[in-house]
């Protein structure tokens, strides 16, 4: 009998055992989640510093716009505009990742397929977000510096700021910029 109260002892003891390794483990895996709350971004960052002027944030946007690469930037409007008015200032480029307004957090869309404009993509994505008939600050696009460039010129655009190449989707910071202020 001795030897069976040994026997149940051990299996009883492994079992503990177990289910600590089991609890251990599925910390351990639930703290290495993909999807993270924060996600992190690469120190990139697009927009204006809190101590920085305009006119200074816009002499440092257009520093940015050297080279020829395929580049994010963050194109902001001399005046806010309505989704239609955005669209013309910006039919030349091929991609519009988010759009901005209000200071609200950046609300990242699709390019138009179908019967949709990219006016009409906008507005639809501005309802969805509860936001309807906002005008529109800034934009975040992805195109080559030689478009950013011509986009500069555009009497509706006052600062367009590019990332440097490499910089992925989702992983840059982007703050307001004050338009005006000094």
């Amino acid at each position: 009998m001795a030897g069976v109260e040994r026997t149940d002892r051990a299996r009883f003891l492994i079992a503990i055992a177990s289910l600590l390794a089991l609890i251990v483990l599925l910390g351990f895996l639930g703290s290495r989640s993909a999807g993270s709350s924060h996600p992190l971004h690469n120190g990139d960052v697009l927009g204006q510093e809190r101590e920085e002027s305009f006119g200074e944030y816009q002499r440092r946007a257009n520093a940015t716009l050297e080279g020829e690469a395929e580049r994010f930037a963050l194109v902001t409007f001399r005046n806010s505009l309505d989704p239609r008015a955005a669209s013309d200032a910006l039919r030349t480029v091929r991609r519009v990742n988010a759009i901005v307004v209000n200071g609200f957090a950046p609300l990242a869309i699709p390019e138009p397929t179908g019967e949709e404009d990219r006016a009409d993509v906008i507005t639809r994505y501005q309802r969805i977000a509860q936001f309807p008939e906002a005008p529109l600050d800034s934009v975040v696009v992805f195109e080559r510096s030689g478009t950013l460039r011509e986009l500069s010129e555009n009497p509706k655009i006052v600062a367009v700021e590019a990332l440097p190449d490499g910089a992925a989707w989702g992983h840059f910071g982007i703050k307001p910029v004050r338009v005006g202020a000094v």
